[in-house]
């Protein structure tokens, strides 16, 4: 089996283990707890910070491309981060020196 050949099936793997982890986590824990009403935003959402790693977070951004609103999109940051899905640092926190 070719290396090419084991990072497909790699990546077939945890697209398989990830969608029902999001899925499960989303309706027990989220969707049930804090009573969400918009689920496919919030699905919309959750997608969109991980793109954004180590890297400044516009809310207006994610708001127009989720479809949300600003205070909707600050609602559900909150909430994950609650949940301990996003952890935001203070706009205090110098930024890295090249």
């Amino acid at each position: 089996m070719s290396i090419l050949r084991k990072f497909e099936n790699w990546e077939v793997t945890i697209v398989r283990w990830f969608a029902p982890y999001v899925s499960l986590y989303l309706e027990r824990d989220v969707l049930e707890l804090y009573q969400l009403r918009d689920s496919d935003g919030f699905r919309r959402l959750l997608k969109l910070p991980a793109h954004r790693s180590a890297n400044l977070l516009r809310k207006s951004e994610l708001a127009t491309e989720s479809g949300l609103s600003i205070k909707t999109v600050n609602r559900y940051l909150n909430l994950l981060s609650m949940v301990f899905q996003v952890y935001p640092l203070p706009p205090s926190i110098p930024a890295w020196e090249l």
